[in-house]
């Protein structure tokens, strides 16, 4: 996306000394019309991206949202059950409410951990995967140099670093 965009900005429009059309005119506007398509071909790409990016994250909260509130309702269905098998004197023990407040504060910090977190890290992570893939694709030369060197450079870093000391 970005190279096309480039090539639109820079698209090189030469003096009209030379050229198939009958004038300087009918040159510059070909030119013109040709980046216009160009650049409507482009606008059409973002919006598609935009598009598949709204469309993603709608499906990534809603799916991550049920399966958080669906995790919810089996925990507080599981520790409903287990307090059902209590025994009387468990009760004696206890108050209703610091039982209530509990399974209310557990329900809550389940909530905060499945949800956000898990959410954020799988987006990062599945945006890592893809830039990898991308990267092997359309930059393979440049991929494979840091796959074998970069790990040297570290060492070599790391070797500097300790020498520093003595």
């Amino acid at each position: 996306m970005f190279a096309l965009l480039i090539d639109l900005l820079f698209t090189r429009v030469d003096p009209c000394t030379s050229t198939p059309y009958l004038s300087c005119t009918d040159y510059r506007n070909g030119v013109a019309n040709h980046m216009k398509a160009k650049s409507y071909e482009l606008a059409g790409y973002w919006a598609l991206i935009v598009a598949g990016c709204f469309i993603g994250y709608a499906l990534v909260f809603f799916g991550f949202g049920r399966a958080s509130e669906g995790l919810n309702k089996r925990i507080r269905d599981m520790a409903f059950t287990a307090l059902c098998r209590q025994e009387v004197e468990y009760f004696d023990k206890r108050t209703v409410g610091s039982i209530t407040s509990q399974l209310q504060d557990d329900a809550a910090k389940i909530h905060a951990f499945s949800g956000q977190p898990i959410r954020i890290f799988l987006i990062n992570l599945s945006s890592v995967i893809a830039g990898i893939i991308i990267s092997f694709v359309y930059m393979w030369p440049v991929r494979i140099r840091i796959i074998l060197f970069d790990h040297l450079e570290a060492i070599q870093l790391q070797l500097t670093y300790l020498l520093s000391f003595f």
